[in-house]
Parts: C-alpha cells; structure tokens; sequence
C-alpha cells in the first residue's frame, strides 16, 4: 500500500510548542505536554527524528495515527507541519493541532473543526502553510494574565505549582476528548467535551 492510499485512514496530531529544555514546563508548551501524555497512554515511541518534527506512530482504538512534536519554534510552526502533510502525503483535514489558548480559562480545553487563528502566533503559522483553517483543533486554556503582566512573558512562563495539578487534570480530559474523536469523529467528541 502506497502512502498516498493510506492518507485518508491516518490521523496526525501535532503538539504546538517551543523545542529545548527550557520551554517544556511552559504555557505555550501544552500542546507538546498533550502529546507526550497521548503517546504514553497509548504505548507509541517517539521514535524517527526528522529535521522538522519528532514523530512516533501507532494505532488508537484500531486507528493509524502519527504524533508529531514540532522542532521549529511557535512562530515557525507552519515549517514543521509542511513538512508532516508532504512526507505523509496527508491533507489538512487529516490533521489536528493541539495548542495553548488564553482566550479559555486554565482548566478549559475546546475542540473545534475549523477557524481561524485567534491571535495564536502558531496557529497562524500552520493557516499560512497548509493554506486552509479546515483542519481540527484542540485549544487549551491557559488564561489571560494579570494586566502588569505581558503576554509574551505570560505564555513563556512555566505553569505555577498550584495550577500544576488543574492543568494536568486539563491534558488528561483532552486526550480522552481526542481518543473520542479518533474513535467516533469530531462531531461526537464535541458534544460529549465541549
């Protein structure tokens, strides 16, 4: 079977984030944090390291999925996932992003279908290069900041022991939501998490 014959069956989903050690504890990291949690819960190594992504593959509720951690940085983020649709001849639509969002409480997650960016830098990124919004999302909420707080340093920030245990409760939530989808579709995983 040629990779292009198999595209539609396989599902990729990508962690937004920031590479190296000293972002992996950030807000803006959750969505790598997310599929770290996914690949252990469902025994896939990360285990070919591409210029681009860090990918491990596998299969979730008999699904062929890839989970891809990004190498590039948030901004950039759009290189990285060129780079997934082109190396496994997928679309768009095959995919789902998963990223931090301050727009949604800490200890809210939403799945949507499509969209646009909502100011989030690397979600603007993947727009720009897959030249589409419709491809699915999880958004996790991370919250605005105090007002003396800037939002850069907001996002770059590592989550906060007392919002560590909420947070984790959050990724775990979300990756049940985003088994559902696998299994179900989105259309089921929205009405049962959203």
């Amino acid at each position: 079977m040629h990779a292009a014959d198999s595209a539609s069956d396989l599902k990729i989903l990508v962690g937004l984030g920031n590479p190296g050690g000293e972002y992996a504890n950030t807000r803006h990291n959750l969505g790598t944090q997310f599929i770290n949690l996914l690949a252990d819960q469902n025994g896939i190594v990360f285990d070919k390291r591409h210029r681009h992504a860090i990918v491990g593959s596998g299969e979730i509720c008999g699904n062929k999925v890839v989970l891809a951690k990004l190498k590039t940085y948030m901004n950039d983020s759009g290189n990285g996932i060129t780079f997934l649709l082109n190396h496994y001849s997928a679309s768009p639509s095959d995919m789902t992003i998963i990223c931090d969002d301050m727009d949604l409480a800490c200890g809210k997650f939403r799945i949507r279908p499509c969209g646009g960016s909502g100011g989030h830098n690397g979600l603007r990124s993947v727009i720009s290069a897959a030249g589409t919004q419709d491809f699915s999302r999880i958004r996790i909420g991370i919250g605005r900041p105090p007002d003396a707080i800037d939002p850069i340093e907001h996002v770059l920030s590592n989550v906060s022991p007392e919002s560590s245990g909420k947070v984790l409760s959050t990724l775990e939530r979300a990756t049940n939501a985003a088994t559902c989808m696998i299994k179900f579709g989105i259309d089921i995983a929205m009405n049962k998490y959203n």
